[in-house]
């Protein structure tokens, strides 16, 4: 096989890509993250990302501002938004995985005499727990709709 040939099978192939990712309402983002190379990767790599993804976050809050790391006085639970991008990519286990990680990280960084944010994390795992069980519910629609297409 020629490089033209090569080049020109090449080019095939990235255009099916975009057509695919462009099918499903998407850009070349879309193609990025729902390539199956991602979808189809293993339960502990997911995890330890999950884990990892928040931490690094909770790390970079406690050198924006030490006073309160969790953002717990601002108006919104900015940091919540981590366990619910979790949760709608991956799914409500690894939304609740990465609120854990949270809870974790407030008890490592809460002085001794601090009481329990109670609504803060009532609200956040609320909100994990709706973005969880949306990301499932089209998880599972999607699987039956690329395996209704495969069919066809």
């Amino acid at each position: 096989m020629s490089a033209q040939e090569r080049k020109g099978s090449q080019r095939a192939k990235a255009f099916k890509r975009r057509r695919s990712a462009i099918g499903q309402g998407g850009s070349r983002w879309v193609e990025l993250i729902a390539s199956e190379r991602l979808q189809k990767r293993p339960v502990p790599l997911i995890m330890l990302e999950t884990v990892l993804a928040t931490a690094v976050v909770l790390i970079a809050l406690r050198f924006a501002d030490p006073a309160d790391p969790m953002l717990i006085g601002a108006g919104f639970g900015w940091v919540w938004l981590v366990p619910l991008v979790c949760a709608l990519r991956y799914g409500l286990v690894q939304g609740v995985l990465s609120s854990l990680v949270l809870l974790g990280g407030y008890y490592l960084q809460a002085p001794a005499d601090a009481r329990f944010p109670l609504p803060f994390f009532l609200g956040g795992m609320t909100l994990v727990l709706i973005g969880g069980q949306f990301g499932d519910t089209w998880g599972n629609k999607l699987r039956h709709m690329r395996t209704v297409t495969d069919y066809l």
